[in-house]
């Protein structure tokens, strides 16, 4: 399989049009909402949070594309043993297993490890909020919103990003599982 496959037909073409452009869209609306402080409208609100999980999922896409772009130079059965593989590499890879398979089952109970999150739920990723608005001759008002500014899932984004991005520009598919085609 090459590039010319288009963006679904290897690892290649999927991570350099779908998966980093998605990630890119993620930082592209977190810088936007930093300069304008747009941040309060809830379809704004709501679009980042969006966008996060879009590339959080995009990113986790990436080992069952080389999976099964190479399973049988490799002889591989399992995906588990690419996703092994590129933990070797970079822990980051597990860290976002967790975080969009936590998304994707609303709840996920990864294997229990040192210093390890024993369960995510989908319902962590968001914040909630509640303003409390009172004024002499109003009824006081209750307002719930939800949210999601996580500096923190930004940052393992951000790390899962860089080595997607280096990976991309170097292409070196023995440095990154470990093996040679």
């Amino acid at each position: 399989m090459s590039i010319l496959s288009g963006p679904l037909g290897s690892h290649k073409g999927y991570i350099a049009y779908i998966a980093l452009p998605n990630c890119s869209d993620y930082f592209d609306l977190c810088d936007l909402q930093r300069e304008k402080e747009i941040y309060q409208a809830t379809r704004s609100k709501y679009e980042r949070l969006r966008l996060f999980l879009n590339a959080a999922e995009s990113l986790n896409n990436i080992p069952e594309y080389i999976f099964h772009e190479y399973k049988p130079a490799y002889g591989w059965s399992r995906e588990s043993e690419v996703r092994s593989l590129l933990a070797k590499e970079s822990k980051i890879h597990e860290t976002i297993n967790t975080l969009a398979n936590g998304y994707k089952h609303c709840v996920r109970n990864p294997p229990h490890k040192a210093g390890q999150i024993k369960e995510i739920d989908a319902g962590d990723f968001q914040e909630i909020k509640i303003i409390v608005t009172s004024q002499l001759s109003a009824p006081v008002s209750l307002d719930v919103s939800y949210s999601f500014e996580s500096i923190e899932d930004e940052g393992m984004l951000a790390e899962a990003f860089r080595f997607w991005v280096d990976y991309h520009n170097h292409q070196d598919l023995s440095r990154l599982i470990g093996v040679r085609v």
